[in-house]
């Protein structure tokens, strides 16, 4: 935890590592900026 909500530019890394030739298995990629911890 960063201790402050996500920025769209947190979240464009998350968007470009998925539109990359790179590759992960078995994982669930939350990318909602730290909005369910929020709460």
């Amino acid at each position: 935890p960063v201790g402050r909500i996500g920025r769209a530019e947190d979240v464009a890394s998350a968007i470009a590592f998925l539109v990359s030739n790179s590759f992960m298995t078995g994982q669930v990629l939350t990318c909602d900026g730290g909005l369910r911890f929020a709460a």
